[in-house]
């Protein structure tokens, strides 16, 4: 079949192409020259076919192509040939594996024999911006064989919302492949499945659920319905993050992995905004100063693109730095601990430099033991919680004797003050409920009645002691005397050193 002229105009818009076709029932060969202007929007209405429905923008061509569909089918592209340039300004595209319109302001693509190069591909979607500069390599694989957009990309954006991307699909369309039921009008979020592609990227702003991060940078990569995260930073928080990781959606439940690593993170902001760290420490909420943590985990995304808490596994490392507890702050645990224990104030909590590590997994946190310093009371803590804020937590204040009150006064009354110092009683808080409702017991009762049996041993070791040193005195004074005269004092000879000499009479009595 030949076209040796196409012309046809709509409206305004003037189009011209030729054609040539052979072997129609075989392996067809197509060579075809396009250029003119078409207004995308009017297609549908002289061509009504679902391929140009809902497409708008102008449509600017000068291009040749020549390919078989052999080759197009085998992917062997090397044995096409495309030239020329395609401008494109004011477009509009709607697709079921897009969240909202995709509009593009204006972009030019670039054709050779091997790929397609963009430039200035300057578009919006939802509250994203974007513009994108790059080569695909296999655009008339997409066309013709519904295969994945595939490309390099570079991205700049002042706005890059990532919901924007995430198309919504019903259960009843995953049904025929999961055969679970469905729940009709229930959507997901899925990653666009004809996405391959890697794209460097740079935004001011970045949105995710209620996050707001600033001055991102690094790599995403996006090939089967997973988009994965390298050498990602940003600032959140007041101070910086980075972050690896990636995010699939190719399964029916949607799936996660990430590394973090934050630095200077302001702790009342990252712990109250936050459901990760809200689950992780619900207590951090109430501390004023700035925190440095390593971060693994792994688990499962929610339909809402939202980490299931129940389903997290892993592993944090926090270092908190000039912090304190907020004086106009709080939390009913602290209230509880204050009313048990009346000689500490938690506000004064010395929380600078504390380290911590914890692990997590099936819902729960176990924190392994570290030791907090109040004054010149230590306290070690050990325990964990569930996602569920519910508790169970050992506390032990290593409390110095004079801070027990009037039940201790009579007992360290008869001790020197640097004994009175040196005396310490261990104190278990035990702490079960939960955050909002905490239950504090303590074995404060019977640590004074253990106080004053560790003073009675005390005394009986002292007096011992004492016995002791009166002995040697004694026996020191009275070997003495027996002692002969130091014969260097009065001048006598020395005895010659092979002589036996008879041991001291003090020797004796060792």
């Amino acid at each position: 079949m030949d076209v040796s002229k196409l012309a046809f105009q709509i409206d305004d818009e003037v189009f011209n192409a030729t054609a040539n076709l052979t072997d129609l029932m075989g392996n067809m060969k197509v060579k075809a020259t396009l250029k003119g202007t078409i207004d995308l929007g009017k297609l549908d209405k002289i061509y009504p076919a679902d391929a140009v429905k809902g497409l708008k923008g102008i449509l600017k061509a000068d291009a040749a192509t020549a390919f078989d569909m052999a080759s197009i089918e085998k992917e062997q592209y090397e044995n096409t040939r495309t030239s020329g340039t395609f401008d494109l300004r004011d477009f509009e595209y709607n697709s079921s594996e897009l969240k909202n319109t995709l509009t593009i302001a204006k972009t030019s693509l670039v054709f050779n024999p091997a790929t397609v190069t963009v430039k200035d591909f300057d578009a919006k979607i939802g509250q994203t911006d974007m513009n994108i500069n790059g080569t695909i390599k296999n655009l008339l694989g997409f066309m013709f064989n519904n295969e994945n957009i595939e490309g390099r990309f570079t991205m700049s954006s002042n706005t890059f919302s990532v919901n924007d991307f995430m198309t919504t699909v019903t259960e009843t369309e995953t049904k025929k492949e999961t055969d679970k039921p469905a729940q009709n009008g229930e959507e997901k979020l899925k990653i666009p499945s004809f996405l391959d592609c890697v794209i460097d990227a740079k935004a001011h702003t970045v949105l995710y659920d209620n996050l707001s991060l600033k001055n991102v940078s690094g790599t995403l990569a996006i090939k089967d319905q997973t988009a994965a995260l390298n050498n990602m930073h940003a600032s959140i928080f007041g101070g910086t993050l980075g972050f690896d990781g990636l995010v699939s959606t190719k399964t029916e439940t949607p799936q996660f992995q990430m590394t973090l690593d934050a630095k200077d993170f302001k702790i009342g902001e990252a712990f109250t905004s936050l459901d990760l760290f809200k689950a992780l420490a619900p207590i951090a909420n109430v501390i004023k100063g700035q925190l440095n943590t390593d971060i693994t985990l792994s688990g499962n995304l929610n339909d809402d693109f939202i980490p299931n808490l129940g389903t997290l596994s892993g592993n944090m490392a926090a270092q908190m730095l000039s912090s304190t507890l907020e004086s106009e702050a709080a939390s009913p645990l602290m209230q509880k601990l204050e009313q048990q224990l009346s000689f500490i104030d938690l506000k004064k909590l010395n929380l600078n430099d504390v380290k911590a590590s914890l692990s997590f997994q099936d819902g729960k946190v176990m924190v392994k033991p570290f030791t907090l310093k109040y004054e010149d009371i230590e306290i070690a803590v050990a325990g964990g919680h569930s996602f569920d804020r519910s508790m169970d937590y050992d506390v032990v204040f290593n409390v110095p004797a004079k801070y027990l009150g009037k039940e201790a006064a009579n007992l360290i009354a008869q001790l020197s003050d640097q004994e009175q110092e040196q005396i310490k009683v261990p104190i278990t808080a035990l702490i079960k409920g939960n955050f909002a409702n905490p239950l504090v017991s303590t074995d404060l009762k019977s640590a004074i009645a253990n106080l004053g049996k560790q003073i009675t041993n005390n005394q009986k070791d002292k007096l011992i002691k004492e016995g002791k040193n009166q002995l040697n005195n004694a026996l020191e004074g009275l070997l003495n005397k027996n002692n002969p005269k130091d014969s260097t004092a009065t001048g006598a000879t020395l005895p010659d050193s092979t002589k036996t000499v008879a041991p001291k009479p003090k020797e004796q009595v060792k």
